[in-house]
């Protein structure tokens, strides 16, 4: 929650990179914060005169909408606001916008996607670690990764001295429909996020944009993932710094193909109930309007 991402809106006070939610629905002269969950940094709470300053923005809200248990928590523990004005609104997925394609997986080879900016919590250097072990299995694997960040030569570092350059991608920036192409042409999304402190995942909106495409995901169990993933349903949660946890469980899903199927079909299920409509609605009426 970072105070620069402070939108006033008429007497609405949003938090947040977006305000698609909060656009949607009217408020009159109430007042609501509602935060985004995108680039969350912990020091950003803890920070005194950040803290002050968040504090009164909050304690002018009539109620206050964290995307997250976890962005809960640290909002009750840290800035020690009242609990009940706190109510968790998960992130919704605009499912007119992601959603499954006529695109299918490679039949010869398993394809892992992470869409993420490229910075050292995100985990992805601990997917390389783990297609590296899955070639030695005798796996064939493609590993595509999405974003830009200044972690790139350090990951594009450890990819060589692991000899897996073949195997692993990097992307860069895409556009919403080449990214949307990817989730409907993987087998699985994995984003390994952990907590680096200040760094923090507080929600994880790629996880539901993936599921929209029918593309179930593998989550380090941290921050706010787990209020985007189903646990054993729409996808897995893992310790993202086990990494002999991490290996197992993508050797095991990604050689039973029926398991990643029947979470696919539950992913298409599922986000019909998480949709932003739903979302503004929660937050509607909450606030009675």
């Amino acid at each position: 929650i970072n105070g620069d991402m402070i939108n006033q809106r008429e007497s609405r006070n949003i938090f947040g990179y977006t305000t698609t939610a909060a656009k949607s629905y009217l408020l009159g002269n109430k007042k609501a914060t509602t935060d985004f969950g995108a680039g969350f940094r912990f020091d950003d709470v803890m920070d005194i005169e950040l803290a002050k300053a968040n504090r009164t923005t909050f304690f002018n809200s009539e109620k206050i909408f964290p995307v997250s248990k976890y962005t809960a928590d640290l909002l009750i523990h840290h800035l020690h606001l009242p609990e009940k004005k706190i109510k968790v609104v998960n992130n919704g997925v605009n499912l007119n916008t992601y959603k499954k394609t006529n695109a299918t997986p490679s039949k010869n080879k398993k394809t892992l996607l992470t869409v993420s900016r490229i910075h050292p919590y995100k985990g992805i250097d601990r997917v390389l670690y783990a297609v590296s072990d899955l070639l030695k299995r005798g796996l064939q694997i493609q590993y595509n990764i999405v974003g830009t960040g200044a972690d790139l030569p350090r990951l594009q570092k450890i990819a060589s001295d692991l000899k897996i350059e073949n195997h692993v991608t990097f992307l860069g920036s895409l556009s919403q429909k080449e990214i949307i192409e990817h989730y409907n042409q993987a087998d699985l999304f994995i984003l390994l996020s952990r907590e680096e402190l200040p760094d923090v995942e507080g929600f994880g909106l790629v996880f539901l944009e993936a599921a929209a495409c029918g593309l179930p995901s593998v989550g380090g169990h941290s921050g706010g993932i787990p209020d985007a993933i189903d646990n054993q349903r729409s996808g897995w949660l893992v310790n993202p710094i086990d990494q002999e946890k991490i290996n197992s469980l993508l050797f095991d899903l990604l050689s039973h193909p029926e398991k990643i199927n029947q979470a696919s079909g539950y992913c298409l299920q599922m986000v019909k109930n998480r949709t932003w409509i739903q979302t503004t609605q929660k937050i509607a009426e909450a606030m009675n309007v």
